[in-house]
């Protein structure tokens, strides 16, 4: 590892990026409704080529932010629906503005 320092003086209090876990919930945060939302929006029975699962990237193309619509993503929207709803190749953009990737893992095992 690194010169002159043993494993043993070597400690971490970080989270293990592998475990997926829920952000914390808390009054400011809709994280819940808008997971248990996309859940809603997935109808397995909806013909599907493309999921698209991440952060404000992937939710703004619903022109939405921690699932509350925001007019300035309207743009990106419009964009998403015109490649993936209007065309050959249907798409579903399931994001949560904020999510890190023990966040997204959960979503994938939870829904």
């Amino acid at each position: 590892l690194v010169e002159g320092i043993s494993d043993s003086q070597i400690s971490c209090d970080c989270y293990n990026p592998l475990i997926p876990v829920p952000r914390a919930l808390d009054i400011e945060d809709p994280w819940s409704e808008t997971h248990q939302q996309n859940i809603l929006d997935n109808n397995p029975d909806d013909p599907m080529d493309v999921i698209l699962m991440g952060d404000s990237i992937i939710e703004q193309w619903k022109g939405l932010e921690v699932g509350r619509e925001i007019p300035e993503a309207e743009r990106y929207k419009r964009v998403f629906d015109k490649l993936f709803k209007k065309q050959k190749t249907q798409g579903k953009a399931l994001g949560i503005s904020g999510d890190r990737i023990t966040n997204l893992l959960y979503r994938i095992r939870d829904g």
